[in-house]
C-alpha cells in the first residue's frame, strides 16, 4: 500500500479518504505538508487533516488559515467548522486580524461565531465598524449568532431589504445562524416574486424565487403548522400559510426601551 505521504507529495486526491477519520496520528504525518512549496500539495495537506479529524487537526488548520492561497486558507475554514472551537476566539481573532483577503476574511469571521467567548465578544464590535462589506456581514452574522442585539438588528435590515440574489446570498447566513429570531425578519421575503437563485442548464430552465428561498429558511427554523414539505417551488396558498405563521410570532427584536 502507497505511503500517505507518498501521495500527498504526488497530489494524490485518494488521500483524503484514505487518512478519513484517522485522528491525531494522521494529523501528525500529514502536518509537514502544511509548509510545502507546492499550493496544490498544501491544499491537499489541508483537504487531508479536516478529513483525519479530532482534536489534534485544530492547531495545524488554525495556522493554515494564514496562507498566502486563498484556496487554501479557505478550505481550512471549512475543515475547522466542524470541529470544537470553543477556546480558540483568541487564536481566530489573531487570524482575522493577519487575513488580508476579503474572503477569507469572512470565512473566519463566521468561525468566531461558533468559538464564542468573552474575547470574541469583546473584539467583534470593533472589527464590524471598521471592515469592509464581505468581512463586515459575516461578523454581524457571527455576532447575531452570540446574542448581539445591534447585530441582529443589522441582518433584520439587510433581509428586509434584499433582492434578487442577494437573497440568496444573506440566507446562506441565515442558515449559518440557524435561530428561532430570525423567522419574523423571513416575513418580507415572502413578497420577493423576483428570481433569487437560476438553477437552469442549457436544456431546461428552473428559476427559484425569493419567496421560495424564504419559505425554505422557515421550514428549516421553525415548526410551522403546515402539512407541506420542502420544494422546489411552493404555491400561494403554500407562501400565505407560512405568512399567516410567521405574523403569529412575536418580534424578538424589539426592544422595550424603543418605541415600536
Amino acid at each position: 500500500m502507497q505511503r500517505i505521504e507518498s501521495m500527498l507529495a504526488a497530489g494524490d486526491w485518494d488521500a483524503v479518504e484514505r487518512v478519513r477519520g484517522g485522528g491525531e496520528p494522521a494529523v501528525a504525518r500529514l502536518r509537514p505538508f502544511l509548509s510545502h512549496e507546492d499550493d496544490v500539495v498544501r491544499l491537499l495537506a489541508v483537504d487531508s487533516i479536516a478529513a483525519a479529524g479530532g482534536p489534534a487537526a485544530i492547531g495545524p488548520l488554525l495556522a493554515a488559515l494564514r496562507d498566502d492561497n486563498e484556496k487554501v486558507a479557505v478550505n481550512a475554514a471549512y475543515g475547522l467548522r466542524g470541529l470544537p472551537l470553543q477556546g480558540r476566539g483568541p487564536a481566530l481573532l489573531l487570524a482575522y486580524d493577519a487575513a488580508w483577503n476579503p474572503f477569507v476574511r469572512a470565512q473566519i469571521a463566521l468561525l468566531l461565531g461558533l468559538a464564542g467567548g468573552p474575547e470574541v465578544m469583546e473584539g467583534l464590535p470593533r472589527r464590524i465598524t471598521i471592515a469592509s462589506a464581505a468581512p463586515r456581514e459575516a461578523l454581524q452574522a457571527a455576532a447575531a449568532r452570540l446574542g448581539d442585539i445591534d447585530a441582529r438588528r443589522a441582518i433584520a435590515d439587510l433581509l428586509r431589504d434584499a433582492r434578487g440574489e442577494r437573497i440568496r446570498e444573506l440566507l446562506d447566513l441565515v442558515a449559518y445562524i440557524g435561530q428561532s429570531w430570525l423567522l419574523r425578519p423571513l416575513r418580507p421575503l415572502l413578497d420577493r416574486d423576483e428570481v433569487a437563485h437560476n438553477l437552469s442548464t442549457h436544456r431546461t430552465r428552473v428559476v427559484r424565487r425569493g419567496k421560495d428561498l424564504a419559505v425554505d429558511a422557515v421550514l428549516a427554523i421553525g415548526r410551522p403548522p403546515v402539512a407541506f414539505q420542502k420544494a422546489l417551488h411552493y404555491d400561494d396558498e403554500q407562501v400565505r400559510q407560512i405568512a399567516l405563521y410567521l405574523d403569529s410570532l412575536p418580534d424578538e427584536l424589539v426592544d422595550p426601551r424603543r418605541p415600536r
